[in-house]
């Protein structure tokens, strides 16, 4: 008979009060007691009738029950804590006595580096970076003030702070990326920059500021200036823009933590694939309203960001020596109405027909929402793609040495 029925079968005895194969009723365990001086019988028949149910018995089951919870506690949340300090221990000066949250993996060149969808932090892209990783080298980060990044703090007072763009936009973003991959942290160039949605935005920005520094570039959804016409503009606002500000007082108020611990509210990032570490680190940032901040922000002024894209398109083409891919899903959300889908497409069909033209056009299925969860490996095939390309243009550079 192994342990574990033995265990049952007696556990079940003591609930029924009879005897079992092995076990001795409680009354019996005082015969090897019995055995001492007349002169103790007395105390040990007292210690025999003690009633369990005495304060002094139950504090010591209280401490013990307590103490419990505690150990259990400690493992459920040490876990996460050491998680959240590894994440802290990546965060690189760029300068202005502000740090930025970046992470990389795999070997370059060159190096493929993430950049993540409107007001979200980089575990955007948990199911695409570890397949690139084992081809090449990879980094995803943190724009200002989201995920683990610091929000910047902003003395006016200072010229080269006056100078900065301002906080939220494309243009103070591509800044922040320039010093954090090629001063802060070196990476090995060149780049292939993949962006989703603003994040495809910056890339751009990012292509036609630093040409020298890209092999090529893979927009995802992205947002394209004009596409944000008077009825764009308020669905933005009433919509999109307001339900972070939402987001950002459930979080400041504690109703966040309470809906989370109830199953009312689910995070984000909805897949099979998704770890148990990346859930961890969601539901804290959901929690976090300093992130929802920033989130706010990136939403609120993402039309200026794609008018100072506009502005820079006039005053300096797109470098045609630069590899571009744009993939683009059917609907923006499936809860918009036919005429606003309508206007996304056509903003689709304009970036890769008039201000990409020659690029590439990868479809997708469903909506922009779930593109890169639902999509990984059809965009992990699309970056490998940029990678075979690269490696044949220096195959030829070297063979005309």
């Amino acid at each position: 008979m192994t342990i574990l029925p033995r265990f049952t079968v007696e556990i079940t005895s003591i609930l029924l009060n009879k005897k079992s194969v092995g076990y001795t009723p409680y009354p019996a365990i005082s015969s090897g007691i019995m055995k001492k001086r007349k002169g103790d019988t007395k105390t040990v028949q007292k210690e025999q009738i003690k009633n369990p149910t005495e304060p002094g018995v139950k504090e010591k089951r209280t401490r013990r029950s307590w103490w419990g919870m505690f150990k259990y506690s400690l493992l459920l949340l040490v876990p996460g804590f050491l998680n959240h300090a590894a994440l802290y221990r990546q965060l690189y000066d760029i300068g202005w006595k502000q740090k930025i949250f970046m992470s990389c993996s795999g070997r370059g060149p060159p190096t493929v580096i993430l950049d993540a969808p409107t007001g979200q932090s980089s575990d955007a892209w948990t199911l695409i970076e570890p397949e690139i990783a084992k081809v090449c080298r990879v980094c995803h980060y943190d724009r200002a003030g989201l995920g683990f990044s610091e929000r910047p703090f902003v003395n006016w007072s200072e010229p080269q702070q006056a100078k900065r763009g301002k906080l939220s936009t494309s243009e103070r973003m591509v800044e922040d990326f320039h010093r954090l991959f090629t001063l802060s942290s070196d990476q090995p160039g060149p780049f292939i920059l993949v962006g989703s949605e603003l994040g495809a935005v910056n890339a751009r920005f990012y292509t036609q500021m630093f040409a020298n520094d890209i092999s090529s570039v893979v927009l995802i959804n992205p947002l394209v200036e004009g596409m944000f016409n008077e009825e764009w503009k308020k669905l933005w606002l009433e919509q999109y823009v307001s339900s972070q500000q939402a987001l950002q007082f459930f979080a400041a108020t504690g109703l966040t933590r309470i809906a989370l611990i109830l199953g009312l509210m689910k995070t984000p990032f909805q897949h099979n694939l998704i770890s148990l570490n990346v859930t961890l680190r969601q539901k804290h940032l959901l929690c976090k309203p300093a992130h929802l901040s920033a989130a706010v922000d990136e939403f609120f002024f993402l039309n200026e960001s794609l008018a100072q894209m506009n502005t820079l398109r006039k005053l300096k083409p797109f470098p045609q020596s630069v590899d571009v891919t744009i993939v683009s899903s059917d609907l923006f959300d499936e809860k918009l109405s036919r005429e606003l889908n309508q206007i996304w497409s056509a903003a689709q069909d304009q970036i890769s027909n008039v201000l990409h033209p020659g690029s590439d056009r990868i479809n997708l299925s469903g909506t922009s929402k779930f593109a890169l969860l639902q999509h990984h490996n059809t965009i992990v095939n699309v970056i490998k793609t940029h990678l075979v390309k690269w490696k044949k243009k220096q195959a030829k550079h070297s063979k005309s040495l």
